[in-house]
């Protein structure tokens, strides 16, 4: 069984993607009135709500 470790979580981490999504992600957050990064969040916590993970 792996071992699980209390991290303290900044609510900072960089993700490498490939320019085309990149511009698509911005796009969409562009149309939604809305930063990138606020519509990643989104899109993150829609996803890990499906997953009924709170």
């Amino acid at each position: 069984m792996k071992k699980l470790y209390l991290i303290v979580n900044k609510g900072v981490f960089n993700v490498r993607i490939n320019p085309e999504l990149h511009k698509r992600i911005y796009q969409e957050a562009l149309k939604d009135g809305v930063s990138l990064n606020a519509f990643v969040q989104n899109v993150l916590k829609k996803d890990i709500m499906k997953h009924g993970i709170n």
